[in-house]
């Protein structure tokens, strides 16, 4: 038999787990929202780039 002691522990490590995660999941998705900003631009000059050359 577990103690309340004991149970109250491991919720907390549970929803200290959850909370690394979710904020490493944050940080995830601002730097891929940050590449995907990049690439963005890298592809309008790009197009910039070409449609100089196609004139």
């Amino acid at each position: 038999m577990s103690s309340v002691g004991e149970e109250t522990e491991l919720n907390f490590d549970f929803h200290g787990v959850l909370l690394c995660v979710r904020a490493s999941s944050l940080r995830d998705e601002m730097e891929s929202s940050e590449k995907r900003r990049e690439e963005m631009d890298l592809a309008q000059r790009r197009g910039r780039r070409w449609s100089l050359i196609q004139r």
